[in-house]
């Protein structure tokens, strides 16, 4: 039998582990917005991991649950000053770190609450650069659960 869901944002946890776990060296922070990233920025190329959107979807089971669709963002954070004015060096950096969070999240279902697998959606935040060789690069991902009702 299945527990019901107690944390609205499990899946962030859930997708922090899986980053830990696939793409190594690399540190994932939970934020909430896109200010918070700004303050948070870390003195080395780093992940961070918000959601940034959720979706009712079908009632179910006679009003006993519902599909919950939700975005979440990673913001991947690449900094490389060898190539400041041109970003070429935080590019080339970024590219094989986008392809390590693409493969370790499309496709996944984390847990049995999950009843789709993720997949990569269209960013709804736009890439970034900023001074000094850092680069903003988002992936979005998205995935459905079902909540069950109490009623």
């Amino acid at each position: 039998m299945q527990l019901p869901i107690t944390d609205y944002l499990f899946l962030e946890k859930e997708i922090i582990a899986r980053l830990a776990a696939t793409v190594p060296g690399l540190p994932v922070l939970a934020i909430d917005n896109e200010a918070q990233l700004r303050m948070n920025l870390l003195p080395v190329t780093s992940a961070f991991v918000w959601m940034i959107d959720d979706r009712p979807g079908e009632v179910m089971s006679q009003g006993r649950g519902q599909k919950i669709h939700q975005s979440w963002l990673v913001e991947l954070v690449t900094k490389n000053a060898a190539q400041p004015l041109t970003g070429t060096a935080a590019r080339q950096e970024a590219g094989p770190i986008m392809m390590q969070i693409r493969e370790a999240l499309v496709g996944w279902t984390p847990n049995e609450y999950v009843v789709s697998r993720f997949r990569q959606e269209t960013s709804a935040v736009k890439k970034m650069a900023m001074e000094g060789g850092i680069i903003i690069r988002p992936l979005q991902f998205g995935a459905e659960f079902t909540l069950k009702t109490n009623n």
